[in-house]
């Protein structure tokens, strides 16, 4: 599964740790992340508060 841990998509770590909660729950294997290169840094961090969330 591919996340964007962005704005639309996430509004924030604690929305994408949950999204990744929801995923593991449902048994899927592995969560990787989308990135356009023109991503804000602030975006970007999400997926570190997220993974440490969860």
């Amino acid at each position: 599964m591919i996340l964007r841990p962005m704005s639309t998509d996430c509004d924030g770590p604690e929305n994408l740790a949950a999204k990744i909660r929801m995923l593991t729950g449902l048994g899927v294997p592995e969560v990787e992340f989308y990135n356009y290169g023109l991503m804000r840094l602030s975006s970007m961090d999400r997926i570190g508060a997220a993974l440490a969330a969860h």
